[in-house]
């Protein structure tokens, strides 16, 4: 079960009266000037398992730019800045990487003016979730089940191979095919869907 769910154990043993569950976290109030829909990339995480390539990051970007003049944002923290220069320099213009610019408090009022979070299993994940952007998340050795995104206007996309999830920082096969079967036109049509979505107001 997802971990929320796990915390409503101690409710329901209590025999109070469920909620939807709010996450009463906020942050200042910041703008974005940049052109809608506006994206959030985060292609690196703490675990190197957790990683989908970044070539695979790079034609995912490109493919939802094919069908809108999106505003792509990089972020991570500071050792993450080389790899979002990469993609970046791949990219050019319409792409700007934040990597390393931000505190924690400052991603999570940048996260709050995105109409979408793409990345993959991280702790920003859920911040953006708690805040009400909608995230795609992509999964490998680790299970969405239990800590992916929480609520109904998220996504997570990974592949079916028997070895996932692992919970590993190191694959025992070798090479991550958990995450290397992951198609960037699968996670880009699942990210024009959301964004089709989002912009219907739905």
């Amino acid at each position: 079960r997802h971990a929320v769910e796990e915390n409503f154990d101690f409710v329901n043993y209590l025999g109070l009266k469920r909620h939807w569950p709010e996450f009463p976290v906020k942050f200042p109030k910041t703008t974005l000037t940049q052109d809608r829909p506006r994206i959030g990339v985060f292609p690196l995480s703490r675990w190197g398992t957790k990683n989908w390539p970044v070539k695979c990051f790079v034609e995912l970007i490109r493919l939802i730019r094919e069908k809108h003049k999106a505003s792509i944002f990089l972020l991570g923290g500071p050792s993450d800045r080389r790899v979002c220069s990469f993609i970046e320099g791949q990219l050019g213009s319409g792409v700007t990487n934040m990597a390393g610019q931000m505190s924690l408090v400052e991603t999570g009022s940048f996260l709050c003016e995105l109409d979408l979070l793409v990345s993959n299993d991280s702790g920003p994940v859920h911040m953006a979730a708690a805040v009400g952007t909608p995230t795609l998340v992509i999964f490998g050795p680790t299970d969405a089940g239990r800590t992916g995104p929480y609520g109904e206007i998220h996504r997570v996309v990974s592949s079916n191979i028997s070895c996932r999830p692992c919970f590993s920082r190191t694959c025992k096969r070798g090479g991550l095919p958990c995450l290397l079967g992951l198609p960037p036109e699968q996670v880009a049509a699942i990210a024009l869907e959301m964004l089709a979505a989002r912009m219907a107001g739905g």
